[in-house]
């Protein structure tokens, strides 16, 4: 197996130098209606793959037909050691670490300043995972109970952390065709010491939203979940500022497991962190990602200069006496 196929799902298709910096955060509308998971193949060294398929055929629109395309376009990739987690209480940027800025969001200039609110790492394939089992019931119930049964502890996790920082005063939420535009993010990337029985659970609750994706009655010991678990735990994030200093933080994360981060190696648009979010086993409703905003730019550039560059011939074969059938 190539080294370019073990790292599907795991490694951002991202333009040249687009970290650190600035994303606009874009999700799709419920116009184009919710998207099929068909030719699934878990036959992949660790992950699972799938190829979207539209499933809503009213689409009309130009614009929505090409967004659709785009998603459906390329197979998607996922890859169960790739995690995402949402602080519930910000945290100061990297480069605020060295000033004691509040972590708390200010109208800064500088989107680097701005806090962190989400982070994302990859789980060491080594890692100790937490034992558990799934009890049944035989009287055809479809009750699940996921068992705890031993924890390898808050091992202490040195890794490469990428932070999403929501840009305040950029802030917006608005329609752009079938797409919505959300909050600019700032990403930047640094290593942090994560000290957490996050890494360690991951695999149990994933086992947990996928027994409650199947339409199961699931308990986790004893207790009933419900349909897209939530799972609060706390966590602590040590991180190194510019001087060398070690600097802790304290506090409460969420991981939900429906909300599945993927790549698409073969893409050609300028998707990036795209996230799907399940409905059920064989259809998500929601895509989310993020576009860099030089990637914007030429975007829009390409478009104006395509349109001018049809205006100007258009105007030539005018000018030129020529006639075309209407």
């Amino acid at each position: 197996m190539s080294e370019a196929t073990q790292s599907q799902g795991l490694d951002e298709r991202l333009p040249p130098h687009a970290i650190p910096g600035l994303f606009h955060g874009m999700s799709t509308g419920s116009v184009l209606g919710g998207v099929g998971m068909t030719d699934f193949d878990n036959g992949e060294p660790e992950g699972w793959s799938f190829q979207p398929h539209p499933l809503n055929d009213d689409l009309t629109g130009d614009d929505e037909k090409r967004v659709m395309g785009a998603i459906c376009d390329t197979r998607v990739h996922y890859h169960p050691r790739r995690m995402h987690l949402t602080l519930h209480r910000p945290i100061p940027s990297a480069s605020a670490l060295n000033r004691g800025a509040d972590a708390e969001y200010t109208q800064a200039i500088d989107p680097e300043q701005q806090a962190i609110t989400r982070i994302e790492f990859v789980i060491p394939s080594d890692y100790p995972q937490a034992e558990y089992t799934v009890e049944r019931e035989e009287d055809g119930s479809r009750r699940v109970n996921v068992i705890s049964s031993a924890s390898p502890g808050r091992e202490p996790l040195f890794t490469e952390v990428t932070c999403f920082h929501p840009v305040r005063n950029n802030r917006t939420m608005e329609t752009d065709g079938p797409l919505i535009r959300g909050d600019d993010i700032y990403v930047t990337k640094e290593y942090m010491e994560i000290v957490s029985d996050f890494p360690s659970d991951k695999d149990r609750m994933d086992q947990i939203e996928y027994e409650s994706m199947q339409g199961n009655d699931v308990h986790e010991n004893g207790e009933p979940v419900g349909l897209w678990p939530e799972f609060e735990k706390p966590i602590e994030l040590v991180r190194t500022d510019q001087s060398g200093g070690r600097t802790s933080f304290s506090l409460d994360a969420s991981y939900f497991p429906s909300a599945k981060r993927v790549t698409r190696p073969t893409a050609a648009d300028n998707f990036s962190y795209v996230t799907i979010r399940h409905k059920d086993m064989d259809t998500f409703a929601e895509v989310q990602f993020l576009v860099a905003a030089d990637a914007s730019k030429r975007a829009r550039e390409e478009e104006w200069e395509s349109r001018m560059f049809t205006d100007l011939s258009i105007g030539t074969r005018a000018d030129e006496g020529v006639v075309t059938p209407a």
